[in-house]
């Protein structure tokens, strides 16, 4: 994400609002999700979201972030407000030590638990994605027990896929005889807990 950020800058507006009077004349799309680097920063995305949600055009709204924004409770209510009813969090570690180091800010997890925190007392969907890399695949289970108490919907777990082949991302591509085990291991915890997941 981040190199193609240098690149795209994302949806212009208008051409937003097109694709959405587009929807509401022949319906094609059922949800629209707004990602990419770290959506909750964008200056306009609330005006992208009353566009959506003024369409009427989508059963869901669904944000892709990494939380740390949605500590705040009054934030995370007026993203609900604003039409969000879906939140597709991005827990990559299984307690501060781990997801701050990956992440490389200090905080974060806690950050981002108190983000899924506030999703689930204002009554949103919560689903996670997980990342696999050398740096977290140790912890997949512990993910999963880190994030069952909040009842996500699914936890989707996404094969590390650099954008550019830079020599020091290759560290972090897990070798599948390694993966394997542990993933196995997360998708049972997961099924003990009834929680649906997705790897992709």
């Amino acid at each position: 994400v981040q190199e193609g950020m240098n690149l795209f800058r994302g949806v212009p507006i208008e051409k937003f609002r097109e694709a959405v009077e587009r929807n509401q004349i022949a319906p094609r799309y059922r949800r629209v999700t707004f990602t990419g680097g770290e959506v909750t920063l964008e200056r306009k995305l609330f005006d992208y979201l009353e566009i959506a949600k003024r369409s009427g055009s989508f059963e869901h709204v669904r944000l892709q972030t990494n939380a740390r924004l949605l500590a705040d409770e009054s934030f995370t209510a007026k993203l609900i407000d604003a039409g969000v009813d879906e939140f597709f969090v991005s827990l990559h570690g299984a307690d501060a030590k781990s997801q701050d180091y990956i992440s490389q800010r200090v905080g974060s997890f806690d950050e981002a638990m108190a983000g899924i925190a506030n999703i689930k007392r204002l009554g949103a969907v919560l689903m996670t994605n997980t990342v696999l890399t050398t740096l977290n695949v140790d912890c997949l289970a512990q993910i999963v027990d880190t994030v069952h108490p909040f009842a996500p919907a699914r936890m989707e777990f996404w094969n590390y896929l650099p954008m550019e082949d830079y020599p020091d991302e290759r560290d972090l591509l897990v070798p599948i005889a390694q993966l394997g085990p542990a993933i196995r291991g997360a998708l049972a915890r997961a099924r003990e807990y009834g929680t649906a997941t997705a790897v992709k």
